[in-house]
């Protein structure tokens, strides 16, 4: 698997698709409106959108983003289309071309889009965007055994699948400088920054949803994410304190206080607007951190 393995100027981007990458409900499994509604919104804005976000982060970074979309979704789950997964999403939104294509004359993004995790994470979908055929684009590749000795409890579903292909694209932790993830689920998502990696590696975590002010009541839904507990009681009452605001923060032990405060284990967590404007705006403040010489970055020996 030597092929797959990350290069010196580049950098995964691990990002969820449904309300991150997309916005499944306005895009997807309609496909009247898809092929026969001219006025409807095509996919064709998300991808310029996106195509956009990538090329001005390589471009003021000279680092090449190399996406690998996670999902939950099921390879078993067979869309409206009759399509396993969501490869015909992924097709219709980044790889499809037709005479709209001319609409939007953006740049072509495509070529950032290198891999696919659904849930049966037994395997890798290795994508060739240039290819002429649906089936040419989707390549399943299983994983070595010892990717597959890679287990996580079920919480932390796609920590296991990030953890998995980081074994084979980057299999002595010693490429990664960066690392971004992104997803609107706190704990579905969340979990897939918590891989380890050499200290020095700066990772960067987008939320692309509607809450944009960091408040106790998510500090502690991302705490939780990562599989913490609290066990602070309030001594009026004798109950569980869950804390949501400075007052009952102030009721939590110091151990457990220690815990909120650091929900961000360290790294960089960006609060954005929702699905894939807020992703864009995410990418965009990571390549400013990243140029901007802000990131910790590690020394490679």
């Amino acid at each position: 698997m030597n092929d797959f393995r990350l290069k010196s100027n580049e950098m995964m981007f691990f990002l969820d698709f449904n309300n991150t990458l997309v916005d499944y409900t306005n895009e997807y499994d309609i496909p009247r409106r898809y092929f026969d509604n001219m006025d409807y919104v095509n996919p064709y804005h998300t991808r310029s959108m996106v195509a956009k976000s990538l090329i001005d982060f390589e471009n003021q970074t000279g680092i090449t983003p190399v996406v690998c979309i996670v999902t939950n979704a099921r390879v078993s789950m067979i869309d409206l289309n009759g399509y396993e997964g969501i490869c015909n999403d992924l097709y219709r939104t980044f790889f499809y071309e037709d005479e709209r294509t001319s609409i939007h004359p953006k740049a072509d993004g495509r070529r950032f889009f290198k891999y696919l995790m659904h849930y049966e994470n037994d395997a890798f979908i290795r994508l060739h965007p240039s290819a002429s055929t649906f089936d040419d684009i989707f390549e399943v590749i299983p994983f070595h055994q010892k990717a597959l000795d890679i287990r996580y409890i079920e919480q932390f579903k796609k920590k296991e699948s990030v953890d998995r292909l980081m074994s084979v694209v980057d299999p002595k932790k010693q490429t990664s400088k960066f690392i971004l993830f992104a997803g609107d689920s706190i704990r579905d998502d969340y979990p897939m920054k918590e891989i380890w990696t050499p200290e020095g590696v700066s990772k960067i975590f987008i939320r692309p949803a509607r809450s944009q002010k960091l408040t106790y009541s998510l500090m502690r839904e991302f705490c939780e994410a990562k599989g913490d507990t609290f066990s602070s009681i309030n001594p009026k009452n004798g109950k569980k304190v869950i804390c949501t605001d400075p007052v009952s923060f102030a009721l939590l032990s110091p151990e457990d206080q220690s815990k909120i405060l650091n929900y961000d284990s360290g790294d960089y967590v960006y609060l954005t607007t929702k699905n894939t404007k807020g992703l864009t705006e995410g990418i965009k403040m990571a390549a400013d951190l990243i140029a901007g010489g802000n990131a910790q970055e590690k020394q490679m020996f």
